[in-house]
């Protein structure tokens, strides 16, 4: 399994004439300070946010931020400024901009490999986020101790209850044929709402037919509406010809206007007769050549008021004709006209019971198929799960075996008939055979690392992210158990691990493989040329 390795981090304030440039290690790093609120959160979360994810952190989106990462042996830059337009730099150098977060997001999420299909709250099955990817290794000392695949991200709620299909699919890698399937059974879904809801539309219709003295009248109110909305969209249509032939007069004339005040600016310059550089004929240059220069100016001038005003004018009325249509399919029942639209049948011969009646009897035939659809849908998606659940059991086995592993090697233990597969991390918690909040925490980082190693193995992302640890020194862990954590996070291998930590002097002391960053401050103005010029690039 490749890793997405992050290489560095370099920060730049053009405001404050600040930044700083962080350099990481393939495995270990340690990200420490003497207290808290010393920047360790707030460096791992502009790493986040250089790479796509939306946080809110106040003044640092006020930065320009760089992230060197690799992929398979190959260098990247991502590029994130104050304005958000973002860059993408690839190992040839070819750099790409990009103007809108959601087309960065893409390209950053095909780059990784990151193949995590999730639904949104519309029913569409849409390509996971960065940030969705990142909350599958990250505790973060928010809420990552309490909740499960919370990091601070916004608009991680963007697609229904992600959490379940994002951890089942880092996990083990989706077949192709069971997305496609519960594709097919959203898209039959869909259509199925769409007409019930039609077919409620004409039941009312009918109803209010069926009750009304006066049809003749609906009919007649249909077709004046229906002459009085196409006089009114013709006469918009010429209004808005003219308005286009005014625009085009002006432009000639304000072109000929500049070319007029330049001659007539040259021939005042000139004494003497004007000989042509490029026929040589020979021009009168004297008062009344000069006169006949300044009346076509002032008549040119007069034209451009004329149509400008004339212009300001077709404007309006084609702004108040605009307003007069909008009003008056205010005025129309819209949802029975696009329902009958739909079906292909004119307003004025389905406004009566007999063509709305008929309409219905070919909705409700078309809505009896697709239910059928659905039901045969719902089998084989049911059928394609249980097979792919019985596929999953070795996956699985592994995920319980490093489970186990590393709650020895936290020195807890856990009720394992409860805990079948990763989707059951609500239970984790829950079932612990001590539960006092110190032994929750270390549960969390067992689980944590357990899922890593299965989606190295199985998953469906073609790259792991980096592993990010915040502040594991939480719910008073005591002395032994806080270094069984370090021990533990320390000796992994195989894995870009980002630890932050309060250092007190001694509880690093033991470990020599580490790449430690010591943090007082994040940014400073000694290295704002060097953070600077990493930026080269783009400004």
């Amino acid at each position: 399994m490749k890793r997405l390795l992050i290489n560095s981090l370099s920060v730049y304030s053009s405001k404050n004439n600040e930044g700083n440039i962080f350099t990481f290690s393939d495995n270990i790093n340690v990200i420490e300070s003497a207290r808290n609120s010393l920047g360790k959160t707030t460096l791992i979360n502009l790493i986040y946010w250089t790479l796509g994810c939306e946080i809110v952190f106040g003044q640092w989106q006020h930065c320009f931020c760089r992230v060197e990462f690799k992929i398979g042996g190959n260098n990247y830059s991502a590029f994130r400024t104050p304005n958000d337009v973002f860059y993408l730099q690839s190992p040839n150098d070819t750099l790409q901009e990009f103007a809108q977060l959601g087309e960065y997001q893409q390209a950053l999420t095909k780059l990784w490999g990151v193949n995590i299909q999730l639904t949104n709250h519309q029913k569409e099955i849409k390509q996971a986020r960065p940030a969705h990817f990142f909350a599958t290794s990250y505790i973060s000392q928010e809420k990552g101790w309490s909740e499960f695949f919370s990091p601070p991200f916004n608009h991680l709620t963007e697609f229904s209850s992600y959490k379940t299909p994002l951890v089942k699919q880092f996990t083990y890698k989706t077949p192709q044929y069971l997305i496609d399937l519960e594709r097919d059974k959203l898209t039959i879904d869909d259509i199925i709402t769409e007409k019930t809801n039609k077919n409620m539309v004409l039941e009312q219709t009918i109803a209010t037919l069926c009750s009304c003295s006066e049809q003749n009248n609906l009919i007649t109110e249909a077709e004046d509406y229906a002459k009085h909305l196409s006089e009114l969209q013709i006469e918009l249509d010429l209004l808005t010809l003219k308005r286009i032939e005014t625009e085009k007069r002006l432009k000639i004339i304000r072109a000929e206007k500049v070319e007029m005040e330049a001659d007539y600016q040259f021939a005042l310059s000139q004494e003497d007769d004007i000989i042509c550089d490029k026929c040589g004929t020979i021009h009168k240059n004297g008062l009344s050549e000069n006169a006949d220069l300044s009346a076509h100016a002032a008549a040119l001038t007069h034209n451009e008021t004329k149509y400008q005003t004339e212009k300001e004018y077709l404007i309006a009325q084609t702004s108040k004709l605009s307003q007069k249509i909008k009003e008056l399919k205010a005025l129309h029942p819209k949802q029975l006209e696009e329902t009958i639209q739909l079906e292909r049948e004119s307003l004025i011969q389905a406004f009566t019971l007999q063509g709305i009646s008929q309409i219905q009897t070919q909705l409700k035939q078309e809505l009896e198929t697709h239910q059928i659809e659905q039901e045969n849908a719902k089998k084989q998606l049911s059928k394609a799960k249980r097979k792919n659940t019985k596929e999953q059991q070795i996956p699985n086995q592994l995920f319980i075996s490093r489970l186990k592993h590393y709650a020895d090697k936290l020195g807890f233990s856990l009720k394992y008939d409860k805990i079948k597969s990763p989707a059951d991390y609500n239970k984790i918690t829950t079932s612990l055979v001590a539960a006092g909040a110190a032994d929750k925490n270390r549960s969390i980082l067992a689980y944590y690392l357990a899922i890593y190693e299965m989606a190295a193995e199985y998953g469906s992302c073609d790259n792991l992210p980096p592993l990010v640890v915040d502040t594991p020194m939480q719910n008073d862990q005591d002395t032994t158990n806080y270094k069984s954590i370090l021990d533990l996070l320390f000796t992994q291998a195989n894995k870009q691990i980002f630890v932050c930590l309060i250092n007190d002097g001694e509880i690093l002391k033991t470990y020599s493989n580490l790449h430690r960053i010591s943090l007082n401050k994040v940014l400073s103005t000694e290295k704002a040329p060097q953070a600077k010029n990493k930026f080269d690039a783009i400004l």
